[in-house]
């Protein structure tokens, strides 16, 4: 075999590693990698229904820390004066992890006998929330100071 040849042959090997390089990239920071707006759905001004605010921040990294990012500015509550928060009470974000297809949330809420919404709502905003800016994120499991809220 002349040394061409061998220089080919090894050359085209570098076209197969080209896009496992890309497909790595997508799934490390998603399909848009540039992503900037994130969709939040908060509490209309009854809090009876889930009504949904665009926010631009930067959406970059692996699920966890975008799903982190998100949750954060749910937390913080919406801009838009005729929606009302998910919680009038203090509620911090804990951990958050993303294992086996679930993404793993501890929220810790002073006084659980406050909460004025039914779960299921607060639990649909999240599950919407996530699903409409952290593609991929998986099954929404959820912890309430340390015990696991029911799941679906």
């Amino acid at each position: 075999m002349s040394e061409n040849a061998h220089r080919e042959r090894h050359s085209g090997r570098w076209l197969l590693l080209v896009p496992a390089i890309i497909v790595l990239a997508l799934v490390v920071n998603g399909v848009d990698p540039s992503a900037d707006r994130a969709k939040l759905y908060f509490l209309d001004e009854g809090r009876t229904k889930l009504v949904s605010e665009r926010r631009t921040m930067p959406l970059v990294g692996p699920v966890e820390e975008r799903a982190e990012q998100v949750l954060k500015e749910l937390l913080l509550g919406p801009f838009n004066y005729r929606l009302q928060p998910l919680f009038l009470q203090d509620a911090r974000l804990g951990p958050v992890m993303h294992r086996g297809g679930r993404l793993i949330v501890e929220l810790e809420i002073a006084d659980l006998s406050k909460v004025d919404v039914p779960f299921a709502l607060l639990r649909s905003a999240m599950e919407k929330t996530l699903a409409a800016s952290v593609p991929g994120y998986g099954r929404l499991e959820l912890y309430l100071n340390g015990s696991q809220a029911f799941s679906r």
